[in-house]
């Protein structure tokens, strides 16, 4: 729906008695709109829900397009204030030169990538308990190889699945959280390391070459696609695979309860979490004659009660209590027949990010039947232990552009060498000091210097 005819939209112009006139955007024709408005001059006083990327806000930011909003938090923008106090927030929205040229949409933190699940049955089948090293996975799928536990007397287990979408190199973070974005970690003396010229990452490949060699891990995982994973999974063959769900994977039948759970991380530094920051819901454009009207205004929305606003709508509009205590979405009204529609119509919900706080009503298991979102519970559970965030690094436009060269040069080399070692073409022996010297001459070393002495120079 466009934004002016949206509900909480509406709801929120009446609370404040401000008034936008909007200028709406499709979403497939926004990011050429953005930037031929931005680039012309011709731009509105606040761009809202505009899809801005970090580049495109460091870019304008620095050009003086998008005005710094660092003195309007303090003094307009309580709400927000509080929230980056407390979150320890700041970071993850000030640009490379100190300035924050856009506002965040906050979620509660959580996990960076695609969840890792174990079949419980299958544990309880072989009498183990979760492994906590890697030492004690491989005896786990050792055992899911060897004892038939999915019972029906065919050796036809897949211990450890992955495919060409979610390659086995997931499973590293059990080792080490690392940013899947970038292929840094933060090691243990709080240095920047490029993971693949790691002795960490060595040790990782040997252990995937030993699974796949003794058949714990599936032979086509570096060439089958998800869908074929999805077709498979409902046979129960499956001991632990990546899914967003475990339904998606073994489809509903098996992943009744708790048949299924996400592997636990394996001590304070494993397992990758977000920040819950994403920047660009809103910025203000040097046009804009009264920012700090802009700027109090969209302070409601890091409220309980805007949160609750912009994400579920009206109580006994949009959203009711049941008599269970949990909330609902209310359809089959003027709104829409079903929950996205009702979501479109009346929230500040969307791909795009909005200047807002998740309300905790939205997330909280005694108030949201939070069962079927996918895996939402376990991942309430799993981010209660897992490494810190990855600091919000800002690179300078050059380095950023080095950094982006080198990425290109680079990931294939790095990729072909993984399937080589782990398919057996090659060992680890004969070919890792041959592999870390091409991976520098080809910038790896130098990939990593740059994050780090951004990540120092930062600190």
């Amino acid at each position: 729906a466009e934004l002016p005819t949206v509900l909480a939209f509406q709801e929120a112009e009446k609370n404040t008695n401000v008034h936008w006139e909007v200028t709406s955007c499709l979403p497939a024709d926004l990011g050429d709109k953005r930037g031929l408005l931005l680039s012309s001059g011709d731009y509105p006083d606040v761009l809202f829900k505009s899809f801005l990327t970090h580049k495109e806000i460091e870019k304008y930011g620095q050009q003086g397009v998008l005005i710094p909003l660092n003195n309007l938090i303090d003094q307009y923008m309580p709400n927000l204030k509080k929230l980056l106090d407390e979150k320890d927030g700041w970071q993850y929205i000030t640009s490379g030169d100190g300035n924050i040229y856009a506002l965040p949409e906050l979620k509660k933190k959580g996990i960076a990538t695609i969840l890792f699940w174990q079949n419980n049955r299958w544990l309880e089948a072989v009498g183990m308990k979760e492994p906590t090293n890697m030492e004690e996975f491989y005896e786990v799928l050792k055992a899911f190889k060897e004892k038939d536990p999915n019972g029906n007397g065919i050796a036809d287990e897949i211990p450890f699945e992955a495919n060409n979408s979610v390659p086995p190199i997931y499973l590293y973070q059990y080792l080490q959280a690392m940013d899947f974005n970038t292929f840094c970690a933060v090691d243990d003396n709080d240095q920047i390391v490029y993971v693949p010229r790691t002795e960490t990452y060595k040790e990782f490949l040997s252990w995937l070459s030993k699974f796949y060699k003794e058949g714990l891990l599936d032979k086509n995982c570096f060439s089958q696609t998800i869908d074929q994973q999805y077709a498979q999974g409902p046979s129960d063959v499956y001991g632990y695979f990546y899914s967003w769900s475990p339904s998606e994977t073994v489809g509903a039948t098996l992943s009744q309860g708790y048949d299924y759970t996400v592997l636990s991380p394996w001590g304070k530094n494993s397992v990758s979490a977000t920040s819950g920051f994403s920047e660009g819901g809103m910025a203000i454009t040097d046009k804009c004659k009264t920012p700090e009207i802009a700027a109090a205004w969209a302070d409601q929305f890091y409220s309980e009660e805007g949160g609750i606003l912009a994400v579920m709508g009206i109580e006994g509009k949009t959203w009711r209590w049941r008599e269970d205590g949990k909330w609902e979405y209310m359809v089959g009204t003027e709104y829409g027949e079903d929950e996205s529609t009702v979501r479109d119509n009346t929230t500040l919900q969307g791909s795009a990010y909005a200047p807002m706080a998740w309300p905790q009503v939205y997330f909280k298991e005694e108030y949201h039947d939070a069962s079927n979102v996918s895996g939402s519970l376990e991942e309430d559970r799993i981010s209660e232990t897992c490494g810190k965030p990855f600091p919000a690094i800002q690179l300078t436009e050059k380095d950023s552009k080095r950094t982006a060269e080198i990425t290109t040069d680079i990931s294939d080399y790095i990729n072909e060498y993984m399937a080589q070692v782990v398919t057996g073409k090659t060992t680890i022996e004969e070919s890792w000091d041959s592999y870390l010297k091409q991976l520098d001459v080809m910038g790896g070393k130098e990939y990593e210097d740059i994050y780090n002495n951004a990540y120092q120079s930062m600190k």
